[in-house]
């Protein structure tokens, strides 16, 4: 908790996403919850775009141990334009 609202979500991805466009990739899929509202502003910031209709209905292992659904959204960056 002491780490949150630092950048470091953000800093992770650039590093994620240049890593694999300096590998030859030219895309990139990453997933994330759609009730973590700052992971989805995260990633449409750095440019990623949603693919409509995808999703993925997980169990998700809490802090406190507890096991509760959640749904995952897809997102695809092009890695051939500059991170934003």
């Amino acid at each position: 908790p002491e780490r949150r609202q630092q950048g470091v979500s953000r800093s992770m991805k650039r590093l994620l996403i240049d890593s694999n466009r300096m590998a030859g990739f030219q895309s990139l899929l990453l997933r994330t919850s759609v009730n973590s509202f700052q992971q989805l502003a995260a990633v449409t910031q750095l440019g990623a775009k949603k693919i409509d209709g995808l999703y993925q209905d997980v169990d998700s292992l809490r802090l406190g141990g507890e096991v509760t659904p959640d749904r995952r959204a897809f997102f695809v960056f092009d890695l051939s334009c500059e991170v934003k």
